[in-house]
């Protein structure tokens, strides 16, 4: 099981007290909400976190919130699509889709200017005139 960690983003700089004034609640009451376990459902969504990234990065990363749902459907869990859709938001999880590997007809290795191999002349003769007339 996860350990929940509550401690307030700034508990290093700044004292307990201090914090309970500026957000208005007891002291007692911070501590009481700091020791209480993980509820029924932040449990489930990081349960449901840890199997969206192994599919998704089963999938290398392709599924997008669909996919990922019926991947998760078909294993019998049962969530919504928008569920799944902002655990992946949150979990900074974006489905992208490679492009097929194309061919290039130049070889990416050359350099300096490309031979003539068929030795064409292509200056003319005077302005606006076509080659070799």
């Amino acid at each position: 099981m996860e350990k929940d960690t509550r401690t307030p983003a700034g508990a290093r700089k700044y004292r307990i007290d201090a914090m309970c004034r500026w957000l208005e609640v007891s002291r007692s009451g911070y501590y009481e909400w700091r020791g209480r376990p993980a509820s029924a459902t932040s449990r489930r969504r990081a349960h449901l976190t840890r199997m969206i990234i192994a599919v998704f990065e089963g999938s290398d990363g392709t599924y997008g919130h669909r996919r990922v749902h019926a991947h998760l459907a078909r294993q019998g869990e049962t969530c919504g699509v928008e569920l799944v859709r902002s655990l992946m938001r949150q979990a900074d999880l974006v489905a992208y889709q490679p492009r097929p590997w194309r061919q290039s007809l130049t070889d990416a290795g050359l350099t300096g200017p490309i031979p003539d191999l068929v030795n064409r002349d292509f200056t003319a003769s005077a302005p606006r005139r076509e080659n070799g007339r």
